[in-house]
């Protein structure tokens, strides 16, 4: 819901400004809307990068230290994260309107950023810590965190397939790890998209302050980074839409037309579950009669 919050509030204040700009052919906000624009962009954005890191690290922790669905994080530890998140990135927004550095426009004119073409020391550090804080260390959690999922279900994969002889077991583990496992492949595939969205910026930031100053960055070269930007928040939603059973069960439940394939669904995945459940008590039952065989 916070990811969702942050892309919803990017759109709303960003793209409707950026779309009224193209069509005029020049920025119409002056020099103070350039800052406000710049501001809430970057507010955004970040709370979009560490949010990513959070659900990243969340998915770590229940897939490979619990593998229990019950073992959820407490509503209020998720609310100090989410306040933690948005003032950290607040902070870091609305230093460039501190004095520290500054926002100016980028591309052709048509929207604010960051200043990473002036490279004065006080704005080159600035946006050294910037991009170390609020990429780097995000990108690490990020990594470490799949990294983990990806070898815990190789492992889980090889302990089911030498578990075959009891399937009863093997179809209660799966059940276990299914619905976490599939809530990592979606977040990976969203954090996929935003690298992909936001690295050619990061690569243009940086040539920006430390290229060669007789070859500066053309205009429309920096657009395009800045489109690619911009498709993130178009892209979060339709993957957790496409991707998250629990998502794809409320749309289905608010589309009358699919109420039928919906009560057919929950009627087979109750006897699948039956199914296991019957399967666990034999299991259980062909223990005790071999223990009194003994």
């Amino acid at each position: 819901m916070n990811l969702t919050a942050a892309d919803l509030f990017m759109g709303v204040t960003d793209l409707p400004v950026f779309a009224i700009a193209s069509l005029k052919g020049c920025w119409h906000l002056g020099f103070t809307g350039c800052q406000i624009y710049g501001l809430s962009t970057g507010v955004f954005g970040l709370v979009t990068i560490h949010t990513l890191a959070v659900i990243a690290l969340d998915r770590y922790i229940v897939v490979v230290r619990t593998l229990n669905p019950r073992n959820r994080m407490p509503k209020s530890t998720s609310a100090i994260i989410i306040v933690i998140i948005w003032s950290f990135s607040i902070f870091w927004s609305a230093l460039p309107l501190a004095g520290i550095s500054t926002y100016r426009l980028e591309g052709l004119g048509t929207s604010c950023t960051f200043n990473y073409v002036n490279r004065h020391q006080t704005e080159v550090f600035y946006f050294l810590a910037l991009i170390s804080f609020n990429l780097f260390l995000p990108f690490l959690v990020i990594i470490f965190s799949y990294w983990g999922i990806y070898v815990s279900v190789r492992r889980i994969k090889r302990e089911l397939s030498l578990l075959m002889d009891s399937q009863a077991y093997a179809n209660r583990k799966r059940v276990q790890v299914q619905a976490e496992v599939r809530t990592a492949i979606t977040s990976a595939i969203i954090v996929a998209i935003f690298i992909v969205s936001w690295v050619p910026y990061g690569v243009l930031a940086f040539y920006g302050l430390f290229g060669p100053p007789s070859r500066p960055v053309q205009p429309l070269v920096s657009m395009l980074p800045n489109i690619l930007a911009k498709v993130s928040i178009v892209a979060n939603p339709i993957l957790y839409s496409i991707g998250h059973p629990n998502v794809r069960k409320r749309m289905t439940a608010l589309m009358p037309s699919f109420l039928h394939r919906s009560s057919f669904r929950q009627v087979s995945q109750g006897t699948a579950q039956e199914s296991i459940n019957h399967n666990s008590i034999s299991l259980h039952e062909l223990s005790n009669r071999r223990s009194v065989s003994s």
